[in-house]
């Protein structure tokens, strides 16, 4: 059959190829929500300004700047959640196999997802809280 694989090594370096692959997209779209983030933020800075004036410190900036880009991140996996449960049927008529979305089951795939909001989080987050901090 063309289009299959029929080693497991061929399994092996396309999984891992495909893992690059999503990893640089991953670090990719970081970089332009930061870019987009630092963008929207030069409009903000006379919030900025008048939140120093009456006194607010590092720890309110950072509050606000973490707190932002966790709903963004919390709303992205809702949503990459719902595609990916809408898809697997068609996933599984391509590679012939049966797959299933289970979060509360496999605790490993939930630490990995976990893991990397935290990790993109401080990634995505760090540059726009020292904007806001020393205002650019």
């Amino acid at each position: 059959k063309s289009g299959y694989l029929y080693s497991t090594m061929d399994q092996m370096v396309y999984s891992y190829l495909f893992a690059i692959i999503a990893g640089l997209v991953l670090i990719i779209s970081c970089f332009n929500f930061i870019n987009l983030n630092i963008a929207v933020n030069v409009r903000g800075s006379t919030e900025t300004g008048i939140k120093k004036v009456l006194g607010a410190n590092r720890m309110i900036f950072a509050r606000h700047v973490f707190t932002e880009i966790s709903i963004f991140i919390l709303a992205s996996i809702i949503i990459s959640l719902f595609i990916l449960k809408l898809s697997l049927p068609f996933l599984k008529d391509i590679i012939d196999k049966e797959m299933a979305l289970s979060l509360k089951d496999n605790i490993a795939v939930s630490l990995f997802i976990i893991m990397l909001s935290l990790i993109i989080l401080l990634i995505s987050g760090i540059l726009p809280y020292f904007q806001k901090i020393y205002a650019w």
